[in-house]
């Protein structure tokens, strides 16, 4: 049986040059040269640039 592997995700925002760090739990679905698409635990989606990208690591469930 495979598990799945749940991450923690870290990115920026710089909205009106004020620097916002989210942090997220859930699966990456997809990844591109310029995005990466997270399941959220909440099975809502969300899509950030990989420019954006702070850091990702693997928890256990």
């Amino acid at each position: 049986m495979n598990s799945v592997r749940k991450m923690t995700i870290i990115f920026q925002d710089i909205i009106q040059d004020v620097n916002i760090v989210h942090i997220v739990k859930g699966i990456i679905t997809d990844i591109t040269d310029s995005s990466i698409c997270v399941m959220l635990e909440n099975n809502n989606f969300m899509v950030f640039t990989t420019e954006s990208l702070l850091e990702i690591s693997e928890y256990e469930i």
